[in-house]
């Protein structure tokens, strides 16, 4: 008699994780922070564009592994709103003291 094999073998879920993903939401959320305090948002915006650059390459990243497509996402978004905001308190923090610079005391 023949004998038969009868042990199976799960298919194992895709491993590996997506640190992309995770370090584009971290810097993105210390980074948005930061934009809103003047001077100390110059770091905040080193912090902004290294959550877009990784948030991206997470995203792409989250196709292979299926994993952090959401925190890539909110990492790119969070970052690029930093950006943003970075920008708007330059120019407000420019005009209050170019304001405060016409003032003789």
């Amino acid at each position: 008699m023949e004998e038969m094999n009868t042990t199976t073998q799960a298919t194992p879920a895709p491993s590996g994780s997506n640190g992309m993903a995770t370090t584009s939401l971290i810097l993105g959320i210390v980074g948005f922070v930061l934009s809103f305090i003047p001077i100390i948002n110059v770091f905040g915006i080193l912090l902004d564009i290294t959550a877009v650059i990784l948030g991206a390459v997470g995203m792409g990243k989250a196709k292979k592994v299926g994993k952090g497509k959401g925190g890539a996402m909110v990492g790119l978004i969070l970052g690029a709103l930093g950006i943003i905001i970075f920008v708007i308190m330059y120019f407000v923090l420019a005009a209050a003291v170019s304001d405060a610079s016409h003032y003789r005391y």
